[in-house]
């Protein structure tokens, strides 16, 4: 590992942080009690050779990078874009990933039928057997529900556990990439965005609805919700942008090649949340 980094087998290692950076390895830790987290810019190195070489690094890091005691993982993954760098979007990412077996569990199976229909009507509209991406698609719930109603359907991920268990539950490979990594243009027919890019802050969120708009075909249909509300921030451990019809309204005003065609809102679908509300908006590409 010291080859790796170009330092000698007796000189200390210092300034490990930069270090990385400079080879460009991503290491992010997660503590599922409490979500503490710390992370750096970077990208994969070989699996086998990752575990052992991080625990050493980590020894020496000065508490930067903190060890388990417990529950904490240590992970290393992809990452191809300085976005990964925000905090509140890395605890936001670490917060999926360690906790992606409770948050598959309470939503693979909520009843949504009610809510795809007046996506999928518009898109009937649009063509008979139209391609969909399910754009941060978490447990998969929607992707199969689509892919067993005939539709054409590619799935992505910013969680790298969520999209091991969707690939697992929907029998497609699940992509992981960032929201803004999405590059496509004129490719989909729909973009089914529910209750994900809401994570994302409202500057990054435009640059991401306009990659949202190219990639669709012309007269494509976009859904996506969000919480219901005025509040930008973290919360619970990941990073939320609320809305209201007013806040979005103003918001996609800025967004050229999107219209507005549809906004309802609706209760938490899941039985303990039934007081939360949700800002549910469909668009279409002009």
């Amino acid at each position: 590992m010291r080859d790796y980094l170009g330092v000698s087998a007796s000189e200390p290692i210092r300034n490990l942080i930069q270090l990385l950076e400079n080879r460009g390895i991503l290491v992010y830790a997660c503590d599922i009690d409490n979500d503490a987290f710390s992370g750096m810019n970077g990208k994969h190195i070989e699996d086998e050779e990752y575990e052992d070489c991080i625990q050493r690094l980590v020894d020496k890091n000065g508490g930067k990078v903190r060890l388990p005691k417990h529950e904490l993982e240590i992970r290393l993954q992809r990452a191809r874009r300085k976005g990964r760098d925000k905090m509140q979007y890395n605890n936001t990412l670490c917060y999926y990933d360690s906790h992606a077996d409770k948050f598959y569990e309470t939503t693979v199976n909520v009843p949504f039928t009610t809510m795809y229909k007046p996506f999928l009507s518009k898109l009937k509209e649009v063509k008979e057997n139209p391609s969909i991406l399910d754009f941060g698609c978490g447990s998969g719930r929607d992707t199969k529900y689509f892919l067993e109603h005939g539709y054409q359907v590619e799935a992505m991920d910013g969680s790298i556990e969520l999209c091991r268990l969707a690939s697992r539950y929907t029998g497609i490979d699940v992509k992981n990439m960032l929201f803004r990594e999405l590059s496509e243009v004129k490719k989909y027919d729909g973009i089914w965005a529910c209750s994900s890019i809401l994570h994302l802050p409202q500057d990054e969120l435009s640059d991401v609805m306009r990659k949202m708009a190219a990639a669709l075909k012309e007269n494509g249909v976009l859904y996506t919700s969000f919480k219901y509300g005025s509040f930008a921030g973290e919360r619970n451990g990941r990073y939320f942008t609320d809305m209201t019809e007013e806040l979005f309204t103003d918001f996609i005003s800025g967004i050229k090649g999107l219209e507005v065609v549809e906004q309802w809102t609706t209760s938490d679908a899941r039985p303990e949340r039934e007081g939360e509300k949700w800002l549910n908006i469909i668009m279409k590409k002009v």
